[in-house]
């Protein structure tokens, strides 16, 4: 029997009444449903994630909800359909409309896929893996972020910011296309750095191979109060004079589509028109 499992923020009633209509249409069709741990009352049928793993994940929200779907996906090596619930879901495979359709083809090993490169963080011992980016970020401090960044153990540059942000080529359209960074299409292999509003007027975000080793230094100063976010949760404090090195993940995450945009029209349709309302 195959087995899906369903990520969905609890907090909202269409999320949830989503979720319901995806588990009995998944149940209907003779498929096992999963959910998390705190919402296996609120779906009939459901059972809790396994050990052994699911066929896919399917997420019913926005990108935020997409991006919780990222730790499963490496966990059980799992493809992941976006049914989008939210205002853009840029990441996501198809409207809340077309979810029976696309289910079904799910079912029938039928939707298009592409394959998105991670981005592993490392700091000291601990490990994170973000699809989009991450982020050092000053707290509740006048004291601004300085960092140094090393490309392959040479020195790229010095910035003096409110923080700054590593993104793939995916987490591209995110956090860093508001700091200034540039549109990169999914298949280019690259990571971005931008700075969030520097004090540099020749400042420009730098772009580098995915293959490159990236290590991010905090200036030796006690004063300075900073946080690690990936993909917008946060992590970590981080402390004076502290490294995070971050690399392209050694295994990509599958995003599946039920009518895939093109990148372009994706961006007309999902950020430029949505902003214009």
């Amino acid at each position: 029997m195959r087995r899906y499992g369903l990520i969905f923020p609890g907090g909202r009633e269409n999320a949830m009444k989503a979720a319901a209509r995806a588990a009995r249409y998944l149940q209907e069709h003779d498929c096992a449903v999963a959910v998390e741990d705190a919402f296996e009352q609120s779906i009939e049928g459901a059972q809790r994630f396994p050990e052994t793993g699911v066929d896919a994940l399917i997420s019913l929200g926005g990108d935020g909800t997409m991006l919780r779907c990222v730790p499963y996906a490496l966990r059980y090596g799992a493809p992941i359909l976006g049914v989008n619930l939210g205002q853009k879901g840029f990441l996501t495979g198809c409207e809340a409309t077309e979810m029976e359709q696309a289910l079904g083809m799910l079912l029938q090993d039928a939707l298009s896929g592409e394959e998105r490169t991670l981005l592993e963080v490392h700091d000291g011992e601990q490990t994170w893996y973000g699809l989009n980016d991450c982020a050092i970020l000053r707290m509740n401090s006048p004291r601004m972020c300085q960092t140094r960044l090393f490309i392959d153990g040479q020195l790229a540059c010095t910035s003096m910011a409110d923080g700054v942000i590593l993104a793939s080529a995916t987490g591209s359209t995110g956090y860093a296309l508001s700091a200034g960074g540039p549109l990169v299409m999914p298949a280019v292999r690259c990571m971005v750095f931008s700075a969030i509003c520097p004090h540099a007027l020749q400042y420009r975000p730098i772009v580098m191979p995915s293959e490159s080793r990236v290590v991010i230094e905090l200036f030796d100063d006690p004063e300075m109060c900073l946080t690690l976010q990936v993909d917008g949760r946060s992590r970590c404090m981080l402390s004076a004079g502290e490294r995070l090195e971050i690399t392209s993940g050694k295994k990509p995450v599958r995003l599946l589509h039920f009518e895939p945009l093109s990148f372009f029209d994706a961006v007309e349709k999902k950020l430029i028109r949505w902003s214009e309302g």
